[in-house]
């Protein structure tokens, strides 16, 4: 009887070495976070709105055309650089720091990857969700991955693949020197209670100059993607796309109808001033709160991604009355210093 049931084991396990694999069809981005979601969040119905395939698209492109460029080395990516603004809670950290890398390994397993954040316990929680869903039976199952995640390269900051395949996660200002990637992902650099202080802010700024944004594979062709809110008008944002060299997508709470093009060719799906990101979640009184709570200026940059009010802030624009001609007979001057002196 051993005998027989050995035989049978060995008999099974040869007709699957021979039989033809089952060719897995990879699904999109965009199609993959909706396929997920129930192992992330199973208490949670995914409310899709049109601004998570927005940022799919967006982070599913510059990575297509990574490996595009890699196969072959005369296609030209059209993006190695891309700034992604959207308002808190807009669900970007799951996309980008979860969902895209687990998504990428089913495309290219040897593929390697840097996940920075301000805050080191979101580094870990991302890190630590993104390889639960690696594990799970329903990743195996469904997509049935020739790898696995190694054993002896485990840790939640930094696994590994069979394949050659890595995903690393720090805090934005931890020590980096001597890791790589082929992309760094860099979500929410800034703490929202410190990017006023002028030293922290700029300590933010002087740590992507000459710590992290060379620490890629190829200078040319690597992928390096920030995705935050606005939170000053000289936050890393503001920083990099002064610099040049980088592409841009940008989704407000509120549509303003400035055309925001994106370097794929995205435009706002929306057409009224004033019309929400996402009502079912984000409803009008909602988003009284955070005006409230935040304040114009606030406001104006988490949301509006306008680190100042797009009417301005102490001075409003519709003080002012524009003339053809100025009025030479009636104009008076008027001076107002603010000398910062002292009493003493």
């Amino acid at each position: 009887r051993q005998s027989y049931a050995a035989d049978h084991l060995i008999s099974n396990l040869k007709n699957a070495r021979s039989a033809p694999k089952k060719e897995v069809q990879i699904p999109s981005l965009a199609e993959f976070l909706q396929m997920a979601w129930a192992e992330m969040e199973p208490e949670t119905a995914l409310d899709r709105n049109w601004h998570l395939d927005a940022i799919c698209l967006h982070v599913e492109n510059v990575l297509m055309d990574w490996r595009k460029h890699r196969l072959d080395p005369t296609y030209v990516q059209r993006s190695t650089n891309l700034l992604i603004n959207v308002p808190p809670g807009s669900m970007k950290s799951r996309i980008v720091s979860v969902c895209a890398p687990a998504w990428f390994w089913l495309i290219d397993p040897t593929w390697t990857s840097l996940f920075l954040s301000a805050n080191p316990r979101v580094a870990a929680r991302d890190a630590f969700i993104c390889r639960d869903l690696l594990r799970s039976q329903w990743y195996r199952q469904t997509f049935s991955p020739s790898w696995e995640l190694r054993k002896d390269k485990d840790a939640v900051s930094n696994f590994w693949n069979t394949a050659g395949g890595r995903r690393q996660s720090f805090g934005f200002n931890s020590k980096i020197t001597g890791n790589r990637a082929d992309a760094i992902f860099v979500d929410d650099p800034h703490d929202a209670q410190e990017v006023a202080s002028a030293v922290k802010r700029l300590a933010v700024l002087d740590k992507w100059d000459f710590a992290i944004a060379n620490r890629v594979n190829s200078p040319a062709s690597s992928v390096r993607l920030m995705i935050m809110q606005r939170l000053h008008q000289d936050d890393l944002a503001a920083h990099v796309y002064d610099q040049g060299g980088w592409d841009r997508l940008v989704i407000r709470q509120e549509f303003e109808c400035d055309k925001d093009e994106s370097v794929f060719g995205w435009t706002d799906p929306r057409t009224k001033e004033g019309e929400l990101m996402h009502p079912t979640r984000f409803p009008p009184k909602v988003v009284e709160r955070f005006k409230v709570g935040l304040g114009d200026y606030g406001y104006a940059g988490q949301h509006q991604q306008r680190p100042a009010p797009r009417k301005g802030g102490m001075v409003l624009r519709e003080w002012f009355i524009r003339a053809d001609h100025p009025p030479l007979d009636e104009l008076e001057i008027y001076q107002s210093w603010d000398t910062a002196s002292k009493a003493d």
